[in-house]
């Protein structure tokens, strides 16, 4: 038996004699289909197509979404930038989330600063547009 929660996205192997908990659906396979899960979570189409957002991305390809002029106007700006950056892809396993609330907040206020602009923040931080 496997029971199921996370709206189906999570998934685990339980006793025949398991007794799901709130919020939790068993399946006799590891293996549902698309239709019994969504029959079983009326969350689950919203939550597939949620977790299809690309939020996490490659230091390196990160750094390229910058210009080198602004990567510099950064760097000169606000020295704590690199420590920053450095800090979000540690916190990640070697990547960078731009749904991160300190280099959200770290690169608005370069936006405030006028190093970046709004827009290239946003463009930045969208991983669904290409960027620069």
């Amino acid at each position: 038996m496997f029971a199921y929660s996370n709206n189906g996205l999570s998934f685990r192997a339980v006793d025949p004699a398991y007794v799901a908990a709130s919020g939790e659906v068993l399946f006799a396979t590891n293996t549902p289909t698309t239709a019994q899960l969504e029959a079983a979570f009326s969350g689950y189409a919203a939550a597939v197509a949620a977790a299809a957002v690309q939020t996490r991305i490659g230091p390196g390809s990160f750094l390229k979404r910058f210009t080198s002029a602004e990567l510099a106007a950064l760097m000169n700006a606000d020295p704590t930038w690199a420590a920053i950056y450095n800090a979000e892809v540690m916190e990640n396993g070697g990547m960078v989330d731009v749904t991160n609330s300190l280099l959200i907040a770290d690169l608005t206020a370069a936006a405030a600063a006028g190093t970046l602009t709004a827009a290239r923040v946003a463009q930045i931080l969208n991983l669904s547009v290409a960027s620069p």
